[in-house]
């Protein structure tokens, strides 16, 4: 159903999950080329790249680049270079003028900011949040939750089904850094002090 209705998000969720578990486990170029075929279906897992780079994951980042230009190639081969020339065009015009009501341009028009301002909401938190990412390089969950909170907010295209991808943001959660326990996360200890 998801495919059928050109609906990619239900995919993602489990390659961005992937993500975060290859880079946690150390497999950096795994977690680069999972993330660069999410790049190659659909233009927001983008984000991903910065956060490999940003964590110091360079291996990462080095097969991100490598995946994606191997899919390039491949697609510029299958489709042509007037397909992809048309692509390009397609995402600047939704980008300045037909964000989606559910994109965070749609939600400002909606609150009542007048459409000219509106649609530079999605780049303006996609600019703030990677800035953000990077001063908080060391913190890799924290990152990586921005990273997944990015590839919503900051794309000018969200559909009704986009915001579940948000849930994939707690995946660190569940998978803690090696240098931090359950305890040691403040929220989670409260929570497990509180039931026991």
């Amino acid at each position: 159903v998801q495919i059928g209705v050109a609906n990619v998000d239900g995919l993602l969720t489990p390659g961005i999950v992937g993500v975060w578990l290859l880079a946690h486990r150390g497999r950096q170029q795994s977690a680069g080329g999972i993330a660069a075929i999410m790049a190659a279906v659909k233009v927001t897992p983008l984000v991903l790249a910065w956060w490999l780079l940003s964590t110091g994951r360079v291996r990462g980042f080095v097969a991100f680049a490598l995946v994606v230009l191997g899919t390039l190639a491949v697609s510029v081969a299958g489709a042509g270079l007037d397909s992809h020339a048309r692509f390009l065009q397609v995402v600047a015009e939704t980008s300045a003028t037909g964000s989606t009501p559910g994109s965070l341009a749609g939600l400002g028009r909606l609150i009542g900011i007048a459409p000219e301002i509106a649609r530079y909401l999605p780049t303006a938190i996609l600019v703030t949040g990677l800035g953000l990412m990077g001063v908080l390089r060391k913190r890799q969950g924290a990152t990586f939750s921005i990273a997944v909170v990015l590839m919503v907010f900051g794309s000018p295209s969200v559909a009704f089904h986009t915001p579940a991808l948000l849930l994939t943001a707690l995946v660190p959660l569940a998978w803690l850094e090696p240098s931090r326990t359950v305890s040691s996360v403040p929220a989670v200890a409260s929570i497990s002090q509180a039931s026991a």
